[in-house]
């Protein structure tokens, strides 16, 4: 895996708020190729330690909002993931998000039926459910001027 590089503000404030026992619902936006997808993976390896579980699927490869609950389901191995998570503390990533964007109300399924459950999202846009806190990622910044070494930095 690659170091994540110039995302350290970024990362440092999606930390907190998946931390944030009130917080549900983190969503990364940005347009495709920003680090969204990154950004989130390290988010997950820097918590795990607090949650009892941490679960990444990825979207990308689905093609319908339907096929949803059942990759999920089939990543955790069980029928009825909502039975499985149950009150524990969990931290579920979605990412991908935007080719399933219909799927929104499985998540919020999942957030009513398991009350521990924090649920990190990858998207070009928001799921738009109640209480989805947005940290909008802006591509990285460019140095001025045509030095290499400014570049290289």
């Amino acid at each position: 895996m690659t170091s994540i590089i110039g995302r350290s503000d970024d990362l440092n404030s999606v930390v907190r708020l998946v931390q944030d026992s009130l917080v549900r619902l983190v969503t990364i936006t940005g347009t495709g190729g920003v680090g969204k997808s990154r950004l989130a993976l390290e988010v997950g390896w820097r918590v795990a330690g607090r949650f009892e579980a941490v679960h990444g699927l990825d979207l990308s490869a689905l093609r319908y909002p339907d096929d949803v609950p059942r990759a999920l389901a089939e990543s955790l191995r069980t029928p009825d993931p909502a039975a499985l998570i149950g009150d524990g503390r969990w931290l579920l990533v979605l990412d991908s998000f935007e080719h399933v964007a219909a799927a929104a109300t499985t998540v919020g399924t999942l957030l009513s039926g398991c009350p521990r459950l924090t649920v990190l999202v990858t998207s070009r846009s928001p799921l738009r459910l109640r209480g989805e806190h947005l940290w909008p990622l802006a591509p990285l910044a460019v140095p001025d001027g045509d030095e290499l070494g400014a570049l290289a930095e």
